[in-house]
């Protein structure tokens, strides 16, 4: 099993590179995802050169990234190659982009659709050495472990991959872990960690109407089964990223917390 430890700055705002590495480090994580977009590292109309500036800056202050999330869609990455071409140049591995849309009950046609279009990126992708990762997100197109499988079988797993969100499964696409790993196998490539609760809130209708509300929580706090996630990862022997995305923790000493969590349960 080769597992690197990755964090997601998404909530973390206003960070500078160095302050990035230095958290990072303190985390007592490996790397980290650099976000292309709105409230990112870098944003999508000047990728050049914020992107670049922004990986060589956390490189020089001892953290190396490799993984990108760039919020565009499948059309744009075909219209516009170049950004594959600047991920190569930065040095990136693999991305991920935006949830795939569901649009109401035209499931069929987008998947056939967003298939057609990652056959029309395979050679880019080769020629640029780059995978893509699909994240796997609750009310889109991609809902579960299966419906990413249906999408992605027998393409590259070199090339194409898939990124759980285990925390948000609960609620929507929900798979027990033993059949996630078994039917994904090389196609998962990056898990992101993130859990919340449910709490008893008078007049809250997010869950059911029944007076139920999520919260976000610490991973040791939720409710997610991170034992039995780590257990079949270790039964597939994977090799990838598992990626905290801290949505309460927000210094070093607390991150580290869910870092040192995750970590034991695989003692």
């Amino acid at each position: 099993m080769n597992i690197v430890w990755s964090l997601h700055p998404e909530q973390l705002d206003g960070l500078k590179a160095e302050d990035m590495a230095r958290l990072v480090t303190d985390a007592g994580a490996e790397t980290c995802t650099v976000v292309v977009g709105e409230n990112g590292q870098a944003t999508v109309e000047h990728i050049y050169p914020e992107l670049p500036d922004y990986i060589n800056a956390v490189a020089a202050a001892g953290v190396e990234s490799y993984s990108v999330q760039v919020d565009l869609t499948l059309q744009q990455l075909i219209g516009e190659p170049d950004f594959l071409k600047l991920l190569k140049a930065c040095g990136i591995k693999e991305f991920s982009i935006a949830e795939l849309a569901k649009k109401g009950y035209f499931v069929r046609s987008r998947l056939t659709k967003a298939r057609e279009a990652l056959d029309q990126l395979k050679p880019i992708l080769e020629e640029n050495e780059l995978r893509l990762i699909l994240p796997v997100s609750g009310e889109s197109l991609l809902p579960s472990p299966s419906a990413a499988f249906h999408l992605i079988r027998g393409l590259n797993p070199f090339q194409f991959g898939v990124q759980l969100d285990p925390g948000g499964a609960l609620f929507e696409g929900f798979e027990a872990w033993d059949y996630t790993v078994a039917i994904l196998m090389d196609y998962l490539a990056c898990i992101t960690v993130r859990d919340n609760v449910l709490v008893k809130h008078p007049g809250a209708s997010d869950v059911n109407s029944k007076g139920w509300a999520r919260r976000w929580s610490t991973v040791q706090d939720g409710m997610t089964d991170w034992a039995d996630m780590m257990r079949q990862l270790r039964n597939m022997e994977f090799s990838g990223r598992v990626e905290l995305r801290p949505m309460v923790s927000s210094d070093a000493a607390s991150i580290r917390t869910e870092f040192d969590y995750l970590k034991g349960l695989l003692d």
